[in-house]
């Protein structure tokens, strides 16, 4: 259900059949096919009202009256200026607001197809710190909504980390394109290889765990007194240092 973003309310010889002329001839501006479609006016447990008589009342429902503005929708998608952004705005606010009851009952609405409205929502529902890395939001493209949404779902904090590296590199006076932006916030990290770990065991019982990692190794052991710890640094020193790891 798409409904106008502003109404203009006028009296009688006020001018507003002048003004609603003038406002058509905007590119930018949709009026409803009635001037004056006396939605708000209507009073449905008024006899005269509902009968016709004296004023007329050609929009009764908040179904009739909506669809005053669905073509609005239809005109939109044949800009050739519209961006997926501003796109996916409108349909995020019309579920928001429960103009629609579901993304699939708006889709058959306004005549299209339910994949391209939710594509178009998941753009528009991004994080505000992801949108604003763009320069500006009206040049993130539809294809990369979904990458951009599961990058936000599944590595957040990698995401964050990747665009406070751009706003720095910004300051510095780098500059990004759109898709350099995309690129670089989807960009697959290296993965190191997974650590490997042992127990050694004495007596049946594990005593020591070693960990190894690429660049790493490291002991895990239960508390034990602090000269006892001092002894096992000094020994492995000492064997690192025999067997010439140690310069």
């Amino acid at each position: 259900m798409i409904l106008p973003n502003f109404i203009i309310g006028g009296v009688i010889k006020g001018g507003t059949t002048s003004l609603n002329n003038y406002l058509k001839q905007h590119p930018e501006v949709f009026m409803s096919r009635f001037k004056e479609p006396r939605y708000f006016a209507f009073e449905p447990d008024n006899p005269d009202h509902v009968e016709g008589r004296g004023l007329r009342f050609p929009i009764r429902t908040l179904e009739e009256y909506a669809a005053l503005f669905e073509e609005m929708d239809r005109e939109n998608r044949q800009r050739a200026d519209l961006r997926p952004y501003e796109q996916g705005e409108m349909y995020r606010r019309a579920l928001d607001e429960g103009l629609y009851p579901s993304l699939r009952k708006m889709a058959e609405a306004i005549g299209v197809q339910a994949g391209n409205v939710s594509t178009a929502v998941k753009l528009a529902r991004l994080p505000s710190i992801v949108l604003d890395a763009f320069p500006p939001r009206l040049d993130i493209q539809y294809r990369w909504s979904i990458p951009l949404a599961d990058a936000a779902e599944k590595s957040p904090e990698l995401l964050s980390d990747r665009i406070k590296g751009i706003q720095e590199e910004r300051k510095n006076g780098s500059k990004f394109t759109a898709q350099g932006v995309f690129q670089r916030l989807i960009a697959t990290q290296a993965r190191s290889p997974k650590a490997t770990v042992r127990n050694v065991r004495v007596a049946g019982k594990a005593v020591l765990k070693v960990r190894e990692a690429k660049d790493t190794v490291t002991f895990e052991m239960a508390l034990a007194p602090k000269n006892v710890i001092r002894k096992i640094e000094a020994y492995i020193v000492e064997v690192l240092s025999g067997e010439g790891v140690l310069p």
